[in-house]
Protein backbone atom coordinates (compact mmCIF):
# COMPACT_ATOMS: atom_id res chain seq x y z
CA UNK A 1 0.00 0.00 0.00
CA UNK A 2 2.93 1.73 0.43
CA UNK A 3 5.98 0.89 -1.22
CA UNK A 4 5.98 3.78 -3.85
CA UNK A 5 4.38 7.56 -4.04
CA UNK A 6 2.49 6.79 -6.90
CA UNK A 7 0.97 3.64 -5.46
CA UNK A 8 -0.16 5.41 -2.30
CA UNK A 9 -3.69 6.29 -1.82
CA UNK A 10 -4.95 9.16 1.45
CA UNK A 11 -5.87 7.01 4.21
CA UNK A 12 -8.57 10.03 5.01
CA UNK A 13 -11.44 8.17 4.80
CA UNK A 14 -14.27 8.94 3.27
CA UNK A 15 -17.17 11.74 5.17
CA UNK A 16 -19.71 8.39 5.91
CA UNK A 17 -16.90 6.53 7.62
CA UNK A 18 -15.80 9.81 9.75
CA UNK A 19 -19.39 10.17 10.83
CA UNK A 20 -19.75 6.32 11.59
CA UNK A 21 -16.57 6.33 13.78
CA UNK A 22 -17.67 9.50 15.53
CA UNK A 23 -20.67 8.08 16.49
CA UNK A 24 -18.69 4.90 17.21
CA UNK A 25 -16.81 7.07 19.53
CA UNK A 26 -19.86 8.91 21.47
CA UNK A 27 -21.29 5.51 22.43
CA UNK A 28 -17.44 4.07 23.08
CA UNK A 29 -16.93 6.67 25.73
CA UNK A 30 -19.34 5.07 28.17
CA UNK A 31 -17.03 2.68 28.55
CA UNK A 32 -14.20 3.42 30.48
CA UNK A 33 -11.22 1.27 29.00
CA UNK A 34 -12.26 0.85 25.21
CA UNK A 35 -12.33 4.54 24.92
CA UNK A 36 -9.11 5.51 25.99
CA UNK A 37 -7.59 2.28 24.00
CA UNK A 38 -9.41 4.31 20.84
CA UNK A 39 -8.32 7.22 21.87
CA UNK A 40 -4.79 7.40 19.80
CA UNK A 41 -5.95 6.09 16.75
CA UNK A 42 -9.11 8.15 16.41
CA UNK A 43 -6.74 11.23 16.82
CA UNK A 44 -4.69 10.60 14.09
CA UNK A 45 -7.70 9.08 12.23
CA UNK A 46 -10.09 11.87 13.01
CA UNK A 47 -8.22 14.41 13.14
CA UNK A 48 -6.69 14.79 9.44
CA UNK A 49 -4.85 17.67 8.07
CA UNK A 50 -6.95 19.77 6.63
CA UNK A 51 -6.00 20.04 2.99
CA UNK A 52 -5.56 16.43 2.63
CA UNK A 53 -8.74 16.22 3.69
CA UNK A 54 -10.10 18.07 1.53
CA UNK A 55 -8.68 16.25 -1.31
CA UNK A 56 -10.11 13.12 -0.07
CA UNK A 57 -13.37 14.30 -0.25
CA UNK A 58 -12.99 15.90 -3.70
CA UNK A 59 -11.11 12.42 -5.39
CA UNK A 60 -12.91 9.58 -3.05
CA UNK A 61 -10.58 6.17 -3.44
CA UNK A 62 -8.62 7.85 -6.61
CA UNK A 63 -4.54 7.21 -5.60
CA UNK A 64 -2.92 10.54 -4.78
CA UNK A 65 -0.91 11.94 -7.54
CA UNK A 66 2.88 11.58 -6.28
CA UNK A 67 3.60 15.53 -6.27
CA UNK A 68 0.24 16.54 -4.26
CA UNK A 69 1.37 13.18 -2.00
CA UNK A 70 4.98 15.05 -0.99
CA UNK A 71 2.94 18.41 -0.78
CA UNK A 72 0.69 16.75 1.74
CA UNK A 73 3.05 14.96 3.69
CA UNK A 74 4.87 17.86 3.94
CA UNK A 75 2.10 19.66 5.66
CA UNK A 76 1.57 16.49 7.43
CA UNK A 77 4.38 16.21 9.28
CA UNK A 78 3.50 20.04 10.98
CA UNK A 79 -0.21 18.54 11.62
CA UNK A 80 1.25 15.68 13.80
CA UNK A 81 2.47 17.74 16.16
CA UNK A 82 -1.13 18.89 16.76
CA UNK A 83 -2.88 15.48 16.62
CA UNK A 84 -0.23 14.56 19.58
CA UNK A 85 -1.47 18.21 21.23
CA UNK A 86 -5.41 17.02 20.75
CA UNK A 87 -4.29 13.56 22.33
CA UNK A 88 -2.39 14.70 25.22
CA UNK A 89 -5.13 17.10 25.85
CA UNK A 90 -7.52 14.39 25.73
CA UNK A 91 -5.47 12.02 28.27
CA UNK A 92 -5.20 14.69 30.32
CA UNK A 93 -9.24 15.44 30.76
CA UNK A 94 -9.46 11.42 30.90
CA UNK A 95 -6.79 10.96 33.47
CA UNK A 96 -8.68 14.25 35.99
CA UNK A 97 -12.29 12.75 35.14
CA UNK A 98 -11.45 9.61 36.59
CA UNK A 99 -8.74 10.72 39.44
CA UNK A 100 -6.14 8.72 37.78
CA UNK A 101 -2.77 10.31 38.99
CA UNK A 102 0.95 10.36 37.35
CA UNK A 103 2.22 8.38 39.49
CA UNK A 104 -0.74 5.53 38.40
CA UNK A 105 0.38 5.97 34.69
CA UNK A 106 4.08 5.46 35.46
CA UNK A 107 5.31 9.38 35.46
CA UNK A 108 7.99 8.19 38.00
CA UNK A 109 12.16 9.05 37.73
CA UNK A 110 13.57 8.01 41.10
CA UNK A 111 16.27 5.84 39.70
CA UNK A 112 16.57 7.26 36.50
CA UNK A 113 20.07 5.77 35.65
CA UNK A 114 18.72 2.21 36.40
CA UNK A 115 15.93 2.88 34.15
CA UNK A 116 17.67 4.58 31.13
CA UNK A 117 19.96 1.52 31.12
CA UNK A 118 16.91 -0.75 31.10
CA UNK A 119 15.05 1.15 28.74
CA UNK A 120 18.46 1.17 26.52
CA UNK A 121 18.75 -3.08 26.68
CA UNK A 122 15.19 -2.69 25.61
CA UNK A 123 15.59 -0.52 22.71
CA UNK A 124 18.46 -2.69 21.30
CA UNK A 125 16.44 -6.21 22.31
CA UNK A 126 14.14 -4.10 19.68
CA UNK A 127 16.59 -3.70 17.43
CA UNK A 128 17.82 -7.27 17.41
CA UNK A 129 14.37 -8.34 16.66
CA UNK A 130 13.82 -6.09 13.63
CA UNK A 131 17.12 -7.58 11.83
CA UNK A 132 15.55 -10.98 12.75
CA UNK A 133 12.16 -9.83 11.48
CA UNK A 134 14.73 -8.27 8.20
CA UNK A 135 16.11 -11.70 7.69
CA UNK A 136 12.67 -13.48 6.69
CA UNK A 137 11.32 -10.18 5.26
CA UNK A 138 14.58 -7.79 3.81
CA UNK A 139 12.13 -5.35 2.58
CA UNK A 140 11.16 -3.91 5.99
CA UNK A 141 14.68 -2.65 6.75
CA UNK A 142 15.77 -1.78 2.86
CA UNK A 143 16.82 1.66 2.43
CA UNK A 144 13.41 3.49 0.09
CA UNK A 145 13.16 7.09 -0.96
CA UNK A 146 9.92 6.49 -1.32
CA UNK A 147 9.66 5.36 2.47
CA UNK A 148 7.22 8.31 4.67
CA UNK A 149 10.38 8.56 7.18
CA UNK A 150 12.96 8.86 4.27
CA UNK A 151 11.20 12.37 2.91
CA UNK A 152 11.19 15.19 4.80
CA UNK A 153 14.01 17.07 7.17
CA UNK A 154 15.26 14.25 9.35
CA UNK A 155 15.47 16.89 11.89
CA UNK A 156 11.10 16.97 12.36
CA UNK A 157 11.40 13.56 12.08
CA UNK A 158 13.69 13.65 15.42
CA UNK A 159 11.14 15.95 17.09
CA UNK A 160 7.77 14.09 15.98
CA UNK A 161 9.69 10.57 17.16
CA UNK A 162 10.53 12.09 20.54
CA UNK A 163 7.10 13.95 21.11
CA UNK A 164 5.49 10.98 19.64
CA UNK A 165 7.29 8.49 21.85
CA UNK A 166 6.18 10.63 25.06
CA UNK A 167 2.78 11.09 23.54
CA UNK A 168 1.92 7.07 23.23
CA UNK A 169 3.79 5.86 26.17
CA UNK A 170 1.96 7.65 28.10
CA UNK A 171 -1.44 6.73 26.20
CA UNK A 172 -0.53 3.13 26.40
CA UNK A 173 -0.14 3.31 30.38
CA UNK A 174 -3.18 5.42 30.67
CA UNK A 175 -5.18 2.54 28.86
CA UNK A 176 -3.47 -0.88 30.43
CA UNK A 177 -3.86 1.07 33.58
CA UNK A 178 -8.01 1.45 33.27
CA UNK A 179 -8.15 -1.96 31.71
CA UNK A 180 -6.91 -3.59 35.03
CA UNK A 181 -8.98 -0.69 36.58
CA UNK A 182 -11.81 -1.58 34.93
CA UNK A 183 -10.96 -5.82 36.05
CA UNK A 184 -10.29 -6.63 31.76
CA UNK A 185 -7.55 -8.96 32.32
CA UNK A 186 -3.86 -7.74 31.69
CA UNK A 187 -3.74 -10.13 27.72
CA UNK A 188 -6.90 -7.84 26.69
CA UNK A 189 -5.50 -4.65 27.50
CA UNK A 190 -2.00 -5.75 25.96
CA UNK A 191 -3.71 -6.96 22.82
CA UNK A 192 -5.72 -3.75 22.66
CA UNK A 193 -2.98 -1.20 23.16
CA UNK A 194 -0.90 -3.12 20.41
CA UNK A 195 -3.80 -3.32 17.84
CA UNK A 196 -4.51 0.38 18.56
CA UNK A 197 -1.03 1.11 18.52
CA UNK A 198 -0.19 -0.08 14.65
CA UNK A 199 -3.49 1.72 13.52
CA UNK A 200 -2.05 4.92 14.85
CA UNK A 201 1.18 4.35 12.91
CA UNK A 202 -0.72 3.24 10.09
CA UNK A 203 -2.89 5.89 9.68
CA UNK A 204 -3.00 9.51 8.63
CA UNK A 205 -0.50 11.55 6.08
CA UNK A 206 2.36 10.85 6.68
CA UNK A 207 2.03 7.71 7.73
CA UNK A 208 5.06 6.31 9.59
CA UNK A 209 5.56 2.92 7.53
CA UNK A 210 4.68 1.32 4.35
CA UNK A 211 1.69 -0.64 5.31
CA UNK A 212 3.04 -4.00 4.35
CA UNK A 213 2.11 -6.87 6.01
CA UNK A 214 5.18 -7.76 7.76
CA UNK A 215 5.69 -4.34 8.86
CA UNK A 216 2.21 -4.23 10.48
CA UNK A 217 2.77 -7.69 12.14
CA UNK A 218 6.46 -6.20 13.66
CA UNK A 219 4.53 -2.90 14.98
CA UNK A 220 1.86 -5.00 16.57
CA UNK A 221 4.55 -7.17 18.39
CA UNK A 222 6.86 -3.87 19.57
CA UNK A 223 3.10 -2.91 20.76
CA UNK A 224 3.18 -5.53 23.06
CA UNK A 225 6.67 -5.36 23.98
CA UNK A 226 6.03 -1.76 24.75
CA UNK A 227 3.12 -2.66 27.04
CA UNK A 228 5.22 -5.83 29.04
CA UNK A 229 7.35 -3.08 29.90
CA UNK A 230 5.31 -0.79 31.41
CA UNK A 231 3.91 -3.47 33.30
CA UNK A 232 6.89 -5.02 34.46
CA UNK A 233 8.62 -1.70 35.41
CA UNK A 234 5.58 0.32 36.38
CA UNK A 235 7.23 3.50 34.52
CA UNK A 236 7.09 5.86 30.99
CA UNK A 237 10.60 5.73 30.88
CA UNK A 238 11.95 2.00 30.15
CA UNK A 239 9.21 1.64 27.32
CA UNK A 240 9.96 5.27 26.21
CA UNK A 241 13.89 5.05 25.91
CA UNK A 242 13.41 1.52 24.04
CA UNK A 243 11.06 2.98 21.51
CA UNK A 244 13.08 6.39 20.82
CA UNK A 245 16.32 4.02 20.21
CA UNK A 246 14.17 1.84 18.05
CA UNK A 247 13.00 4.36 16.18
CA UNK A 248 15.39 6.78 15.82
CA UNK A 249 18.22 3.84 14.46
CA UNK A 250 15.36 3.17 12.07
CA UNK A 251 15.07 6.67 10.88
CA UNK A 252 19.02 6.66 10.29
CA UNK A 253 18.59 3.18 8.45
CA UNK A 254 15.82 4.04 6.52
CA UNK A 255 17.66 7.48 5.78
CA UNK A 256 20.80 6.58 4.75
CA UNK A 257 21.60 5.30 1.11
CA UNK A 258 23.25 1.99 0.55
CA UNK A 259 27.19 1.88 -0.29
CA UNK A 260 28.13 1.00 -3.92
CA UNK A 261 30.24 -1.93 -4.03
CA UNK A 262 33.74 -1.66 -5.30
Amino acid sequence: MFEGIAEQKTTIPPIYVVTAAYLGVLLLILLRAPFVVILYPCTIFLVPEPSAWKWSQRHKSESMPPATMIEYERNGRHWRIIEFGVLLGGMYFFARRYSISLADVGVSFETPARLAAVGLAAGLGLLALRVVVGLWCPRIDSWEPQHPLARGRAWIWVILLVVGALAEEFWRALSLVTFLDAGCGIGLGVAATSIAFTLGHVCGIPSRMRGFREEILFTALVGVILAALFLAFRTLFVPCVAQLVLNLTTLYTLRRPPRANG
